[in-house]
């Protein structure tokens, strides 16, 4: 792995107390709140518990006849602009970069006012019947797809957008999928898989995570006020905040200045609960721990903490019972602060926007006041909520994101001086090249990564024993879907009681994974255990189903159940729960999770790691995904050593835009056989650039072996490829005169981001 510095070189921000970087951090400082005590006028609020709302109102870009649908883009633009033209770099540029520029996402309700008209449009979300004629039925669905238009289309925005041809990562970790998406850009820019990297948090209000925090009880009847003893609960905010991230050379090399250094990210699981986090501050405890283990830092080297700090009473006294066991033995504790009683909270902006309050706190050498606390948290202990002394030291500064399912990061800068400037002379810029090189070494490709297990769920296919029968069957899904009946064997019923349909799904194919490989969780070292989980539809079925809830106008109807497992990440807090896995975790809306997977691996922040994809049968979606397809669950069980149950070795991973052929990047050896999947979804461009990369080799499509399985077809196409190498055999169906033995297999497939992944499998000898 590259030692270089990783470095924040443009930042952007909309919230609701600034239209900027600029005003956010003086208003902020000041103590200019954005939170108004007034309805909020993007939905009707009047019966919710709480009328104090974070309106971002300084922010332009969108079309008010299309208010709704466009107001995240519209935020995210506006932030991405301000953050381009800080960093120094425009859309030519990013576009010229080709793969080496990346673009990471976090966000968690951007979706919800397609889904809010989809459901208005009254369909039985399930049968697709409630007693309107077929004419109203395709009416409605019509309305739903000129809403909805693509399962990924905000992330598709943000990549035309900013030009980027590089890999596209949409996290949905909940309200830590801001800085999730921090992690995952720096461990990109070290791996070598890019040089820079866009980092862009951003939700707006939305009515379903209204009422969905209202159900909860968990919203503030006045001003939030966290840290303090008379807290009651959260403001919702909105806004966005982008950060540029980028090598320290690739800084060099084009003359950028640097605000401060990203020392380290940590993303966990508590494995607790789904909505509630674990009293006893352990996963709290860790997350923070984690990012000092992984920076080699001592809890003394932090010298201001920007706190979750939500204002809930669970919440608040939890972080800071956590910082007290972090702090136990320390002769020196850090300032505390939380910036969401001035913006309240944004959830998947959260992150983002703390990030920058951060690095501006750094850069500019002054500490956040924590304002509006009264009568401080008798949890606070030895710790200060009274700015230090201009002049304090101020060298270090780590900021904390809690999730719901379960998800923690933490994140920590480093001061780089006052805007220090990397470029300097030719001759300056020259040494600085030269002793990177010496540490630039990728390091990472000594640290091999095998598939240990694979579990496969599909209607045709209960299991991966199964799978390996009937391989050379065709699986074509051009009939009527069929529903999945999703076995959790061992798994208590009131564990999954809760659980939705997807959530199955993903429990039940990684429990397939984890018997595959010979390992059982009741035995495995729990915080070895990383979990990373993708849909492109997620639960839409359930989340239709609930908006139709809250388009009575009836907030209390709402079930806080429901609205707890139609976060885009719950299935990933039920899988951890009933696995106890608390290692690396993260949660994506579409993009595939293999390449973050890998890298907690080869950074060695876990020794093993399930990795899911998964999809639910949903007749609306299957307009957006443009055929008919099926119900799946793969997961792929990846561990950092060989094993007698080993498929394969992944060898060599590549990502880039699936429509920029300019920016493809092969594999660096090439393969003996080239699996394709949807490669009927593939351009005619990125067809021939696979066969000219790799002339001679053969190319198949897996359409007919796998069949239509959606968001989970490439994943079921590297579990092909796997079994394969590890069986030493083809399908018929793709099988040639002098093709064996295989000891190489290039998996090729796309996701909803439109990713183009190339995954290079060799085989255990």
């Amino acid at each position: 792995m590259r030692k270089e510095q990783i470095v924040v070189t443009g930042m952007g921000a909309v919230t609701s107390n600034g239209a900027n970087v600029t005003e956010f951090f003086q208003h902020s400082m000041t103590g200019q709140r954005g939170i108004t005590d007034s309805p909020c006028p993007v939905f009707d609020t009047s019966k919710l518990l709480t009328q104090f709302w974070g309106k971002a109102d300084s922010f332009c870009g969108y079309d008010p006849a299309s208010f709704h649908t466009d107001r995240a883009t519209a935020l995210a633009q506006q932030a991405a602009s301000e953050a381009m033209e800080d960093a120094s770099i425009t859309r030519q540029e990013l576009r010229d970069m080709g793969s080496c520029a990346a673009l990471i996402l976090g966000s968690l309700s951007y979706d919800d006012y397609p889904i809010a008209n989809a459901a208005a449009g009254g369909a039985d979300v399930r049968n697709g019947q409630d007693g309107q004629d077929a004419d109203a039925q395709d009416g409605h669905s019509k309305q739903y797809m000129e809403h909805i238009g693509h399962p990924s289309s905000y992330a598709l925005a943000m990549k035309d957008f900013f030009g980027v041809a590089g890999a596209c990562y949409d996290f949905s970790s909940a309200c830590s999928s801001g800085t999730a998406a921090i992690g995952c850009a720096a461990d990109l820019i070290r791996s070598g898989q890019c040089d820079i990297a866009i980092v862009c948090g951003t939700d707006a209000l939305s009515p379903m995570v209204a009422c969905g925090f209202h159900s909860l009880k968990a919203l503030s009847s006045h001003l939030c006020l966290p840290l303090d003893e008379n807290r009651d609960g959260i403001n919702i905010g909105e806004g966005s905040g982008v950060l540029i991230m980028e090598s320290a050379s690739h800084a060099a090399m084009r003359h950028a200045d640097a605000y401060a250094e990203c020392v380290s990210v940590s993303t966990g699981n508590e494995a607790f609960h789904i909505t509630s986090p674990d009293t006893t501050a352990d996963g709290f405890y860790r997350s923070m721990k984690t990012a000092l283990d992984h920076a080699h830092l001592s809890p003394e080297d932090i010298d201001y903490v920007n706190l979750h700090g939500t204002g809930t009473p669970i919440n608040d006294a939890t972080e800071l019972t956590a910082l007290n066991r972090l702090y136990e033995t320390a002769d020196r504790r850090p300032y505390l602060s939380s910036l969401k009683t001035l913006i309240g909270h944004c959830m998947g902006a959260a992150g983002t926007l703390e990030a920058i309050m951060t690095v501006l706190c750094l850069t500019r050498q002054e500490f956040l006041p924590a304002h509006h606390v009264k009568q401080p948290l008798k949890e606070l202990g030895g710790f200060s909520i009274v700015p230090p002394e201009r002049g304090s030291r101020l060298q270090y500064a780590l900021s904390n994101s809690f999730a719901f399912a379960g998800n923690t990061a933490s994140v920590i800068f480093g001061q780089t001086g006052e805007r220090q400037t990397l470029s300097g002379t030719e001759a300056d810029r020259a040494n600085a090249l030269a002793e990177t090189e010496t540490d630039v070494a990728d390091t990472s490709a000594e640290i091999p990564v095998w598939i240990n297990g694979i579990g496969v769920l599909t209607p045709q296919i209960p299991d991966i024993a199964q799978w390996k029968n009937i391989l050379g069957e065709d699986l074509s899904c051009d009939e009527q879907p069929q529903p999945i009946s999703a076995p959790l064997p061992g798994i208590p019923a009131k564990k999954v009681r809760g659980a939705n349909h997807l959530s199955r799904l993903v429990l039940s194919s990684a429990l397939q994974a984890e018997q595959d490989s010979g390992l059982c969780h009741d035995e495995w070292e729990q915080e070895q255990i990383g979990t990373f989980f993708s849909s492109a539809f997620g639960a839409v079925s359930e989340r239709l189903a609930y908006e139709k809830t809250v388009s009575q106008g009836e907030p209390d109807l709402c079930s806080p159940t429901v609205f707890a497992n139609i976060s885009p990440n719950a299935p990933l807090g039920h899988l951890c729960v009933n696995l106890h896995c608390k290692g690396p975790s993260a949660s994506f809306h579409g993009a595939s999770p293999l390449t973050p997977s890998i890298l907690s691996l080869k950074n060695g922040f876990c020794q093993s790691v399930l990795s899911c994809m998964a999809e639910e049968y949903e007749p609306l979606m299957e307009k957006a995904y443009g055929k008919t397809y099926q119900e799946s669950g793969v997961t792929l069980l990846l561990q950092n050593q060989k094993t007698e149950h080993s498929y394969c070795r992944i060898a060599e991973t590549t990502t880039c835009d699936m429509h920029s052929p300019g920016a493809f990047r092969p594999v660096s050896s090439k393969p003996e056989l080239i699996l394709v999947c949807g490669a009927s979804s593939l351009t005619e461009e990125m067809q021939d650039a696979l066969r000219s990369h790799y002339s001679g080799t053969p190319l198949f499509s897996t359409d007919a072996v796998l069949g239509r399985l959606a968001g989970s077809s490439c994943y079921a196409n590297i579990a092909l490829a796997a079994v394969c190498l590890k069986e030493q055999s083809l399908p018929p169906a793709i099988l040639t005169e002098g093709r064996q033995p295989i000891t190489s297999i290039l998996a090729v497939g796309s996701d909803s981001c439109e990713n183009l992944h190339q995954v290079l499998l060799t085989g255990t000898n």
